[in-house]
C-alpha cells in the first residue's frame, strides 16, 4: 500500500512514517545514534555534537532534513534513505551510513 504526499505524485511507503519513529543507533560507533519523533522532529548526537530539527519523508526513498544554520537561518538538505526491517540507511556525503534500530 502506498500513501501519496505532497505534489507530483510523490510516494511514500505506509509503513515508513511509523517505522521510522524509532532510535537508531550507528553500526560503527556506540557514540552516534539519531532518533526520528513522531512529531516530525529528530535528534542527531555524534563525536562532534549534538543536532535537533525536524524531518520529513519525501518520497519512498528521501528524506528532508531541516536544521538551524551555524549562524544564522536554516540548513534543508534531502538524503536517500533506505530502510528494512531494523536497518536504516543514509546517504550522508556520498556513502551510506547503517544504523540499527533500538529495541
Amino acid at each position: 500500500m502506498l500513501v501519496v504526499v505532497g505534489l507530483g505524485g510523490s510516494t511514500v511507503r505506509a509503513g515508513d512514517k511509523e517505522d521510522i519513529v524509532a532510535r537508531w543507533d550507528n553500526a560503527v560507533t556506540d557514540n552516534a545514534y539519531i532518533r526520528f519523533n513522531d512529531d516530525g522532529t529528530f535528534k542527531e548526537v555524534t563525536i562532534l555534537g549534538t543536532t535537533e530539527g525536524k524531518y520529513c519523508l519525501l518520497s519512498k526513498e528521501a528524506i528532508e532534513l531541516d536544521v538551524p544554520g551555524l549562524l544564522y537561518g536554516r540548513n534543508v538538505t534531502e538524503f536517500k534513505y533506505k530502510m528494512s526491517g531494523d536497518t536504516l540507511e543514509l546517504k550522508l556525503l556520498g556513502q551510506w551510513v547503517k544504523y540499527k534500530r533500538v529495541k
